[in-house]
């Protein structure tokens, strides 16, 4: 099981940003799934950041 709290999540469609701070839901095994404009938000990481400048 990975530890998602602290990582931050963002949604690649309208580029909302969400914190995970606390993982209640047992089905995150692979990964946080908050869905957002549809789809399921993906882990913002170094590469997200250097992209968007």
């Amino acid at each position: 099981m990975v530890d998602w709290i602290g990582k931050t999540l963002i949604c690649k469609i309208c580029g909302m940003v969400v914190r995970v701070t606390k993982v209640n839901d047992p089905k995150w095994g692979s990964g946080p799934s908050l869905v957002c404009c549809g789809t399921e938000m993906t882990v913002k990481t170094i590469l997200d950041e250097n992209a968007e400048s």
